[in-house]
């Protein structure tokens, strides 16, 4: 329990050190899937795929560093059809693979150390190349549908 306890605080210390020299990017959060709100633009009209629906979320991409914090929010657009090759997409299918999709893709691009000026762009085309594995037929872009409500990452 002793040796447990010591080597709780020698991690604790040694990360604190790790943030305070700059050595240690911190990649946190998690978006819900309800932050995805989709909205039906194109009605499905049957037999086959058709249909389109898109969620908006301005999210707000940042790195914690006590040397040189920054962040920058990213417009993102995301489209999935209605009904695919594969069959039907339901919002809650869409939203849960919005939401994984997004936590990963930040994760990745955020290592990147990326300039803020190319963060949200990285952002977009890696979100758009993860989430046409999970759902064929998405795609992710910069806000462009005018009149669909957007929500905001964190609120």
């Amino acid at each position: 329990m002793l040796l447990a306890s010591k080597l709780s605080r020698w991690l604790l210390l040694w990360a604190a050190l790790m943030q305070a020299s700059g050595c240690m990017t911190v990649v946190a959060g998690g978006i819900p899937p309800s932050t995805f709100q989709f909205h039906s633009i194109i009605p499905y009209v049957g037999p086959s795929e058709g249909g389109w629906k898109v969620a908006k979320v301005l999210v707000l991409l940042g790195r914690l560093s006590s040397l040189m914090p920054s962040g920058s929010y990213c417009d993102v657009e995301i489209g999935v059809p209605e009904v695919n090759h594969q069959g039907p997409v339901s919002d809650s299918f869409a939203q849960v693979q919005a939401a994984l999709a997004a936590d990963e893709t930040a994760r990745l691009v955020l290592r990147e150390k990326l300039p803020t000026a190319l963060l949200c762009r990285r952002f977009i085309a890696e979100l758009d190349r993860s989430l046409k594995a999970t759902i064929p037929g998405a795609k992710v872009t910069k806000f462009s549908m005018v009149g669909v409500p957007h929500t905001t990452f964190p609120p």
